[in-house]
């Protein structure tokens, strides 16, 4: 006997208005037709062979029409005949989270969309579209940037795996110089081409950087573009390539006009330049220049790299010949004019660890125009004399400005030997100069403080018969005093003098401790307060006892302000002189650099005992300090601004 079909339970509901559904009864034990129950055996096979039962159903309002995805109540009615309460549609279950298929969307639906990429919300306001406009750009640069760089890494990986790939450079050529002649390229490339060793990518990728240098430091082109290309030739073999340079030449003629005021002196100055003259990186330069000091200054000077059947040619050595003529006024310091005329040449070298200067000079020199007051010493200078000399240079600069180095060390070593057999001239002598400075930060480099401390020596000795005549070395002795050696002091009236006129000195040296620190708060300023002490002396070799007189040095200390304009430093200075000997002329108060100084000055004019005290101490004798100038009252001392 087969079992009969459950019957589903239904729900009653008036026809005229719609209500919800009634809740499902509870499950119960399957029941006959009759609804008494079965037995046990039968319930159970009832209940494992009965499909699941049908979700619970609401009728739908009378004006609602059926739409095909609507299941009918044809297709649930019972065998036995149709249910009325079937009829209505079937609610959408419940979502099963084992159940593989997505429950279906209802309406309405929300607004759940973000900015991707921060992608600003489109309207049609002006601001809107600006905004959008901007991030599109953002975004395609990005993009851009990124395929860059993917690019860039997938050339580095080729050229990784082909570094050690065999490779001949057979050829270097040079598009757009055609001012640049065959002669000087072919010993500039010839390096590259002759390799002793077996090329591959790596060593001609190396070569072309070094060249590359070579060729910009020159400062013939203002654009370089190096590619490596297959060689063009017809003999060529696998494996050959050219290294093709394209570039740009710069302007051929450079000029410009400059006003300059410093150490005592303004001038006013014009220069042009011609690059590549004769097509071998060749520069010719004119310089002429008026001032208050240098009356009149003329130059003309040729500038090239070594030819190439001499040395390779190469920007650290170069040679240079240069003629000048200059007319100077020396009457601040002493009552004369001298004229210069005469010729240089130099051989100057670059290596790692500094630069050597060798040169050789014949200057004609006269010194004339003396002032009515002038000194029975410079009318024993007067006259003509020539000189011929031999120098050498050696620098090495590692400071990191060579105007306000916080770091580093300079030093400049200076010697000159003068000649005068078989090079002609009527002076000889010996001179050696020494140049150094050292700077380092008072605690750390973050702190803007540091110190600075400078020293200069020098040493003069006549030779043959200048050791005779003594004034025929006048216009090669040296000078001190000024912003630029000894502040507080006269720019060069510093060490012997006769009457008003100052002769110079054999023997000096200058040292100076300078402590540079930024304002409160405005570390950034360029402008910087700085705190200095100098000391100095000159002497001369008729001195009898020159070592003794080194010994008392001339001192002064202050203050000041420093600004940093490219490519000087200015300074204005309030300051001191702690000791001065009898002949140096000194100012207190604040210090600019003009011609004409108003310094302080005490003339020779102590007698007896007086004065002998005064030279053996080297210091003017004076209660308080030192005496003001006779000639001019103290109020009215003003020094010098520094540049």
């Amino acid at each position: 006997m087969a079992d009969p079909k459950p019957k589903a339970p239904s729900a009653a509901a008036p026809p005229s208005s719609p209500s919800p559904a009634a809740p499902p009864a509870p499950p119960g034990p399957p029941s006959g037709p009759a609804g008494a129950p079965l037995p046990e055996d039968a319930a159970a096979a009832a209940s494992s062979s009965a499909p699941s039962p049908l979700p619970s159903v609401s009728p739908s309002p009378p004006s609602e029409s059926k739409t095909p995805s609507e299941p009918t109540s044809s297709a649930l009615e019972d065998p036995d005949g149709p249910s009325p309460a079937l009829r209505a549609p079937i609610t959408p279950p419940e979502f099963d989270p084992l159940d593989p298929t997505p429950p279906p969307l209802r309406p309405p639906f929300h607004d759940t969309s973000a900015p991707r990429e921060r992608e600003p919300r489109f309207t049609l306001s002006d601001e809107d579209v600006e905004a959008q406009r901007a991030w599109m750009e953002e975004r395609y640069a990005r993009r851009l940037r990124g395929e860059y760089e993917s690019m860039g890494r997938r050339v580095n990986e080729v050229i990784q795996d082909s570094l050690d790939k065999p490779l001949n450079l057979s050829a270097i050529r040079l598009v757009g110089s055609p001012h640049t002649r065959t002669s000087f390229l072919s010993g500039l490339f010839a390096p590259y081409l002759s390799s002793p060793t077996p090329q591959t990518l790596s060593t001609i990728l190396r070569s072309t950087k070094d060249l590359h240098a070579k060729l910009q430091s020159f400062d013939l082109y203002s654009s370089l573009d190096l590619s490596l290309e297959d060689a063009a030739s017809v003999l060529a073999r696998p494996g050959d390539v050219d290294l093709v340079v394209h570039v740009r030449e710069k302007g051929r003629v450079w000029a410009r006009s400059s006003t300059d005021v410093g150490n005592g002196e303004g001038s006013a100055s014009a220069s042009v330049r011609l690059r590549n003259v004769f097509g071998g990186a060749e520069t010719l330069e004119f310089n002429a220049s008026y001032g208050t000091r240098t009356r009149s200054a003329v130059q003309a000077r040729l500038a090239s790299p070594l030819p190439a059947p001499v040395w390779t040619p190469d920007p650290r050595t170069t040679v240079d010949l240069a003629v000048f003529q200059a007319d100077r006024d020396h009457g601040a310091y002493a009552g004369y004019h001298e004229l210069l005329k005469g010729g240089k040449a130099r051989l100057v070298t670059q290596k790692e660890w500094g630069t050597h200067e060798f040169a050789y000079e014949t200057v004609w020199r006269h010194i004339s125009n003396l002032s009515p007051n002038a000194s029975l010493s410079i009318r024993a200078a007067a006259g003509h004399s020539l000189k011929s000399a031999l120098s050498h240079t050696f620098t090495r600069d590692t400071r990191d400005d060579a105007h306000l180095s916080t770091r580093g060390h300079y030093v400049k070593l200076f010697t000159r030997a003068q000649e005068y057999a078989g090079l002609g001239g009527t002076v000889s002598f010996l001179k050696s100069e020494l140049e150094s400075q050292i700077s380092r930060p008072v605690s750390s480099p973050s702190s803007g403080s540091f110190f600075s401390l400078a020293t200069r020596l020098g040493a003069l000795a006549p030779l043959g018969p200048s050791a005779s005549n003594p004034s025929a070395l006048f216009p090669d002795r040296f000078r001190l005093g000024g912003p630029t050696s000894l502040r507080m002091f006269g720019t060069s009236r510093v060490g012997p003098r006769d009457g008003e006129d100052h002769l110079g000195g054999e023997l000096y040296y200058a040292l100076g401790l300078s402590l540079f620190t930024p304002f409160p708060r405005r570390r950034e300023w360029k402008l910087r307060p700085h705190f200095f002490v100098n000391a100095g002396q000159l002497v001369s070799l008729s001195n009898p006892n020159p070592l003794r007189a080194l010994a008392r040095p001339s001192i002064s200390a202050g203050a000041g302000l420093m600004y940093r304009f490219d490519p000087v430093r200015v300074e204005l200075n309030f300051g001191v002189p702690l000791a001065a000997a009898r002949s140096d002329v000194w100012g207190r108060g604040v210090q600019e650099n003009s011609k004409g100084e108003k310094c302080g000055m005490v003339k020779n004019d102590k007698t007896g005992n007086e004065a002998n005290r005064a030279m053996d101490k080297g210091v003017l004798p004076h209660r308080g300090g030192l005496p003001p100038s006779p000639t001019l009252p103290e109020s009215q001392i003003s020094g010098r601004s520094n540049s």
